[in-house]
């Protein structure tokens, strides 16, 4: 006869204002605060929230999450002014890239911080809220003109003094393991002793069914430890933001890249015969497809070509193919050659590459034999990689004559 499990007890736990404060604002706790979404999404645990906090939390929400932000940004800025004022010039820029860096992941951090709020106000939409009892506001009363923990330190705690007389209500006739999660350890921990032992002051409150914790994680592990520690690993992959140098980066490279693109495109119609050039005297005319250049706009334009292949390299614009090409093959080959050079229509040089059945297929054209040279050398050695044995001389360089 199968031996049948041991059904456990639930667990209802009793989070301190303070610890949602925290859960919100550090960027570190959202591995955290995501264990205690599944396992409130699981029924592994009951989140009991007193009105109290929920309100508490409202009033500060928004201070915790500027300051999120601000408290880093305050700090960088002074040392970016002292940096430029004192810093030494060779390593100065490269610091306050640095801090640039930083600064930007601050911004990070407040938006992290908002979504926390969100997240923290949907688990407060999902759980029981209890309300504060009159019995409960009179016995937090009673303890601050006795001057019991949380009133000890001569401060005004009544906010802390209903939280810890509200706990201890909502153990009366119910079954299951309480918990109460606080780091305000000044308030409700034993003072001059272990912080993780209540005050004695609040001692009556916890036994062997009702537990306190300064550590919201020590709590989900002593009760539902296999569960925490799968979501944990879970969420230990950590994606960082990317950074503002490498997003700024890329933008400006897709920008070039389409730019790059699209004069390609034109290049290739000004071959084709589909556009023309004229010279810059002349009067477009009607031309509503716009198909006819002034010779120096179109002169412009191949110079500011030149910029983005220096700047990006030539491999990342292509690769581009000029013309209809019969063969696999030969798209291959010429795409990877355009890859490697652009094509004024006005240059001396050209590749004349060689098809799988001996035909001769013109490449768009050189400036310059050296750059015609590179694009074959370049190009030879990917076919010899690509097709070993197969294209001993993919091509040659030559000068410049119509093929058509």
């Amino acid at each position: 006869m199968a031996k049948r499990s041991r059904r456990r007890p639930p667990v209802f736990l009793v989070i301190d204002t303070c610890v949602w404060l925290d859960l919100a604002k550090d960027y570190s706790q959202q591995s955290l605060l995501a264990a205690l979404e599944d396992l409130v999404r699981m029924r592994q645990v009951q989140l009991v929230t007193p009105a109290l906090v929920i309100e508490e939390f409202k009033r500060n929400r928004d201070r915790v999450v500027e300051d999120a932000g601000r408290s880093i940004g305050s700090t960088i800025r002074r040392a970016k002014e002292l940096l430029a004022k004192l810093g030494d010039e060779k390593q100065r820029d490269a610091a306050i890239a640095q801090l640039n860096e930083v600064d930007q992941k601050s911004v990070n951090y407040k938006d992290a911080a908002l979504e926390g709020v969100k997240r923290i106000e949907a688990l407060f939409a999902s759980c029981i809220v209890v309300k504060t009892s009159e019995e409960v506001k009179l016995r937090a009363a009673e303890r601050a003109l006795k001057n019991r923990a949380p009133f000890h330190r001569q401060r005004n705690s009544m906010n802390d003094a209903v939280l810890i007389e509200l706990y201890g209500e909502l153990q009366r006739g119910c079954g299951g393991q309480f918990v109460f999660v606080t780091h305000n350890v000044k308030d409700f921990s034993a003072a001059g002793a272990d912080e993780k032992l209540p005050h004695p002051d609040i001692a009556k409150f916890f036994s062997i069914k009702s537990h306190c914790f300064t550590r919201l994680g020590d709590a989900l592990n002593r009760f539902r430890p296999e569960e925490f520690r799968d979501i944990i690993i879970e969420q230990a992959w950590y994606f960082p933001p990317r950074r503002f140098v490498e997003i700024h980066g890329a933008i400006g490279k897709l920008f070039d890249q389409v730019w790059y693109n699209r004069h390609q495109v034109w290049n290739d119609k000004l071959q084709s015969r589909e556009a023309w050039l004229i010279e810059n005297e002349e009067e477009r005319g009607k031309d509503p497809l716009g198909l006819r250049f002034h010779r120096g706009v179109w002169e412009r334009a191949e110079a500011n070509a030149r910029r983005p292949e220096e700047k990006h390299g030539i491999g990342d614009f292509g690769p581009w193919v000029v013309g209809s090409l019969k063969h696999l093959s030969v798209l291959m080959l010429l795409g990877t050659t355009c890859a490697l050079s652009t094509s004024p229509a006005w240059a001396w040089w050209q590749f004349v590459a060689n098809g799988p059945n001996s035909e001769r297929e013109i490449s768009p054209r050189f400036r310059t034999e050296k750059e015609c040279k590179g694009a074959l050398k370049a190009t030879e050695t990917f076919m010899a990689k690509k097709f070993p044995g197969r294209y001993p001389l993919v091509g040659s360089c030559e000068e410049y004559r119509d093929a058509r």
